[in-house]
């Protein structure tokens, strides 16, 4: 069974110690080519893990690679609904306003502003889920290590 690395946080950990790929293979047990494709690919057999993790020193969950939760985007989806759907009414009753009144619905400010809240509260939440797409989560779930 293979688990996914943090290579980075492995190749850290190894200039840490001013270690060679060589040098960590032997310290862990396991071969240079072991050691080679675990820093190339991330990913490593439990038993890789385990010895790299005694190597370092460090709790071996510490070297599995953070998932990267996207739960958090259902809120700026959410959102981008709800305001939809406001500024679509306020549109509309913006509209019957200007019918009712027998003026220009283009010519009124606050057509325009209910315009800007609109591509505001489209484009704000795609900016920032945009923005945090491939941000790590420290949770790790459950652990298979132990």
């Amino acid at each position: 069974m293979s688990i996914a690395i943090d290579r980075k946080r492995t190749v850290q950990h190894r200039e840490h110690y001013l270690w060679t790929q060589e040098e960590l293979a032997a310290a862990a047990g396991v071969s240079a080519r072991t050691v080679q494709r675990v820093e190339a690919t991330g990913q490593a057999s439990v038993e890789t893990l385990r010895a790299l993790a005694a190597a370092f020193n460090v709790p071996a969950e510490s070297l599995i690679e953070s998932p990267i939760d996207r739960t958090w985007v259902l809120g700026p989806i959410l959102g981008m609904i709800g305001a939809s759907i406001g500024c679509a009414f306020a549109f509309i009753g913006n509209y019957h306003d200007a019918v009712r009144d027998q003026q220009s619905f283009w010519g009124d400010p606050v057509t325009w502003f209910i315009a800007a809240m609109w591509a505001f509260a489209i484009l704000f939440p795609l900016y920032m889920i945009k923005r945090h797409w491939n941000t790590p989560t420290d949770t790790l779930g459950t652990s298979i290590i132990n």
